[in-house]
């Protein structure tokens, strides 16, 4: 029989009132109630949140996703009756009332813009914030459309960075004796916090990133490449090491010489290309040379993988 440390999530004690819709907020409580906050979750009445409606085969899995480990009640915000209830249970939207009847409150915010500053009152979904953070404009060919990432991947960064204030915050409470905090998250400075040093690279050379394919900036060869047998295998040479095991793996070690490829740096500005060097190898080959690894997968393939497998079973 489990001991009571082992029954007892961290965040047991923890109650948490989640306001939000859709996927940063719908994250951030799924993160908190997975280890133990008690998540309870407002929607709107007769339609609920608005992931409810996003469904694949007439089953809304984003939405069972993200609201599991979650109690669920209905609160119609726009309503007098509906803030008149929230007025009753002492609890306002208000961070500055909220924290003179409860000061050891948590207040968590998430927006597009962020709560100050002149894009405070701006609308911001995921997709704008792609944009507008130069993520979308640095992916892609360099002959093709700048691309938006195909999930919400600004909600989720956001998210992540959420529940990493909460935990902070909680901490100052509890461990430090502090008083409850306001956490102003949003979608565009987590985005943008992902793209590291590119915005030191810009203030120091004056250059911005532009559509370069799968290519590394950073280190060569790195991409998607097509194999004989009709598949694909992704490559990072992230190393000098690493990148001359891989050349060496596939019979190209000449390009080693080559004042072109003889350096990481140098591999980086001209671009490594196998495929083109030499069109006809055999990725097996290469696997067994290198310890490269050749399975294929996709979003489904891979929660079917041995490694998957072993890290949840």
């Amino acid at each position: 029989m489990p001991s009571a440390d082992e029954r007892m999530k961290a965040l047991d004690g923890v109650r948490v009132l989640d306001l939000s819709r859709m996927v940063a907020g719908g994250v951030a409580g799924m993160l908190l109630a997975d280890f133990g906050a008690d998540v309870v979750k407002v929607e709107q009445p007769g339609t609920g949140d608005p992931l409810r409606q996003w469904t694949a085969g007439g089953q809304p899995f984003w939405w069972k996703v993200y609201a599991r480990n979650k109690r669920f009640i209905t609160l119609n915000l726009k309503s007098d009756e509906g803030r008149g209830l929230l007025l009753r249970v002492r609890l306002r939207l208000s961070p500055e009332v909220l924290h003179a009847h409860h000061p050891g409150a948590v207040i968590l915010r998430i927006s597009g813009w962020g709560q100050t500053g002149p894009g405070a009152a701006r609308p911001g979904f995921g997709t704008l914030i792609e944009a507008a953070s130069g993520f979308a404009a640095m992916n892609g060919e360099p002959d093709g459309a700048p691309i938006v990432p195909g999930f919400p991947l600004a909600d989720a960064t956001s998210a992540l960075y959420a529940v990493n204030a909460v935990m902070f915050a909680l901490y100052h409470r509890d461990v430090h004796g502090g008083s409850g905090q306001v956490i102003d998250v949003s979608l565009f400075e987590s985005l943008f916090s992902l793209l590291g040093p590119l915005s030191a690279e810009y203030a120091a050379l004056g250059k911005t990133r532009s559509r370069n394919g799968s290519r590394s900036r950073n280190a060569g060869p790195r991409g998607c490449y097509r194999t004989s047998d009709g598949g694909w295998i992704a490559v990072s040479g992230s190393t000098p090491k690493m990148a001359e095991r891989f050349l060496s793996a596939y019979g190209l070690d000449a390009m080693l010489g080559d004042p072109r490829f003889a350096t990481n740096e140098a591999r980086v500005a001209h671009g490594v290309e196998p495929r083109r060097e030499r069109g006809d190898y055999r990725r097996a080959q290469a696997d067994r040379r290198s310890g490269l690894h050749g399975r294929r997968h996709r979003a489904g393939s891979a929660l079917a993988c041995p490694a998957t497998d072993a890290r949840h079973s």
